[in-house]
């Protein structure tokens, strides 16, 4: 189903948005700004929908990368919680060239909490 000419599929056992897709590019607006910012924008205004706190994205996620393609710009952030990578969650936001996110592929696990405690080195002695 398209709603506002994009396509969405949500997790089945989380609730949150997994899989976005841009079907109709007249649809939504497009931007004059760089791709990262435009990136970074969508993240935050579906932060919830993903999972995922807007306040603390800078927290949970770092960028790996962004590489252009002939399709647009690709940004993938993984997942870390508290400092501590977590195996094999990411998520990936596709930019066109119009300026618009395109697609989002998202492998985050929300709600997920790592157990970190200070190990004492010999300075703390």
């Amino acid at each position: 189903q398209l709603v506002d000419g994009v396509q969405r599929q949500y997790g089945m056992d989380t609730g949150v948005l997994r899989r976005y897709w841009l079907r109709d590019l007249n649809a939504q607006p497009s931007s004059s700004a760089a791709p990262r910012e435009i990136a970074s924008n969508w993240l935050k205004a579906h932060a919830s929908e993903l999972g995922l706190s807007a306040a603390a994205l800078d927290q949970n996620l770092e960028l790996a990368y962004g590489k252009e393609s002939p399709s647009g710009t690709h940004f993938r952030w993984n997942q870390v919680v508290n400092g501590v990578p977590v195996y094999r969650s990411e998520i990936v936001v596709k930019v066109n060239k119009r300026g618009q996110v395109s697609s989002v592929q998202n492998n985050l696990k929300p709600s997920i909490a790592v157990a970190t405690a200070r190990v004492r080195g010999r300075e703390d002695r």
